[in-house]
């Protein structure tokens, strides 16, 4: 399983590059996997579209002890 996991983070970093000259996020690559999943599926654009857009956003920051003991926030 773990060299399923490793393909998969591979995937998704390569897609993680330069495209005219715009370097893409990990939205811009979720979308794309939506796309393609979307294109497999058959769907129509309104579900695309519906699917890619979100109607909120929770963001946490977790503070971790590091161990040189100081306190970082990673969010």
């Amino acid at each position: 399983m773990g060299d399923h996991r490793a393909l998969f983070l591979s995937t998704i970093f390569n897609m993680v590059k330069r495209v005219n000259e715009k370097v893409l996020d990990l939205y811009d690559v979720a979308v794309i996997q939506l796309r393609k999943a979307v294109n497999v599926l058959g769907l129509c654009e309104e579900a695309f579209e519906a699917l890619k857009t979100h109607e909120r956003v929770i963001q946490v920051k977790i503070p971790v002890r590091m161990d040189d003991g100081k306190n970082e926030g990673f969010s």
